[in-house]
């Protein structure tokens, strides 16, 4: 498996089809936490209860044992070029490693899309609070700081869509919960850094534009027999039989994924088969492609209904479509028998 490419912040390798831009100004550096917004029914009442909670879990295959896997993204900032790069980890594990463009270019006034937690301020989220834009919807402590909890102004009945914590000391962003992603961040910021001492690897065709974390994917896939998706990974992938927990198999597929550069080039293309049980559907990797976390050989990745794994060198992601109305015991249960089902085609 590949690891998964540097795209600035500091690094001197270019991979074939990007070039390296340097910083215009200086940087800003932030690590972001991601921690959804998970709903369960309590069981007497029958109302459901939401809070934020770890929703991905690391399993070991060899216990059954599953602890918290944190998603991280660590931003780098360079407002001058416009140019942001995004690193985002799962359980320490790189799954993406991209840059963006920020700013719409060629356009008067220059406008741009700041990530957070950068610009917030700009929306409204700031101290003291103009009462035209954001109003105070609380006071409280987050990780040990003492903070402002600041919403914008909604017309009367409409929900808050989010709310931003600050620091009553230094006004900086502490979190941000979005009501409708369902979703709190909470921020770390990290020393600036000189733009001299920063350069971003670009796609040759271009920064994707205007996406957030940066990317613009592409999937193709294509119907084929079992027996003809055996040389597709370059390795025998796996699968589940004719059929798995009486599902008969549906469909075979084999196909590419990856990214594209601002003028639609094509990269990091990653060859891919799939197999789908109407009940469970694989999708497998011989190359690690962007934007799937690669778990530690041994262990199993359990995000909500998705569960990836490294089987003798093959990415599997499998996604449990009849575990949807389950409890999270119900998923990693599902999860751990299909990993044991699996067997190499043919």
């Amino acid at each position: 498996m590949s690891s998964s490419r540097r795209r600035g912040g500091g690094s001197t390798a270019v991979p074939a089809g990007y070039h390296l831009v340097q910083a215009k100004g200086t940087v800003f550096h932030a690590r972001v936490e991601l921690v959804e917004h998970v709903c369960r029914r309590d069981p007497r009442s029958g109302r459901p209860s939401c809070g934020p909670e770890v929703r991905n879990r690391l399993v070991d295959l060899a216990t059954g044992k599953a602890r918290p896997a944190t998603d991280v993204q660590e931003v780098w900032w360079d407002p001058k070029s416009g140019l942001v790069r995004v690193v985002g980890s799962t359980a320490g594990q790189v799954a993406y490693d991209r840059v963006g463009q920020q700013c719409q270019l060629g356009i008067r006034p220059r406008f741009c899309n700041e990530p957070p937690p950068f610009g917030l301020a700009k929306f409204g989220f700031s101290l003291p609070v103009d009462t035209n834009r954001a109003r105070i919807a609380g006071h409280g402590v987050v990780r040990g700081h003492d903070v402002i909890w600041v919403e914008l102004t909604t017309p009367a009945g409409a929900p808050s869509v989010e709310r931003v914590a600050l620091d009553v000391r230094n006004h900086e962003p502490v979190a941000r919960k979005e009501n409708f992603l369902g979703m709190t961040e909470f921020f770390s910021r990290l020393p600036n850094l000189p733009g001299r001492s920063v350069k971003f690897v670009v796609p040759d065709g271009g920064a994707p534009q205007n996406s957030y974390p940066p990317g613009s994917g592409f999937s193709r896939a294509v119907p084929r027999p079992v027996d003809q998706t055996q040389k597709a990974l370059g390795r025998t992938p796996y699968w589940l039989g004719p059929s798995y927990q009486g599902h008969r198999l549906r469909s075979a597929a084999v196909g590419t994924e990856g990214e594209k550069a601002a003028n639609g080039a094509k990269l990091e293309v990653a060859p891919f088969v799939s197999f789908d049980y109407g009940i469970v559907r694989l999708q497998e990797f011989a190359h690690h492609p962007s934007g799937q976390p690669l778990p530690p050989q041994g262990k199993l990745l359990l995000t909500g209904d998705r569960a990836a794994l490294l089987h003798n060198g093959i990415l599997v992601v499998a996604d449990l479509t009849s575990a949807a109305d389950h409890t999270p015991s119900d998923s990693l249960a599902a999860a751990l028998a299909l990993a044991k089902a699996l067997r190499p085609v043919g």
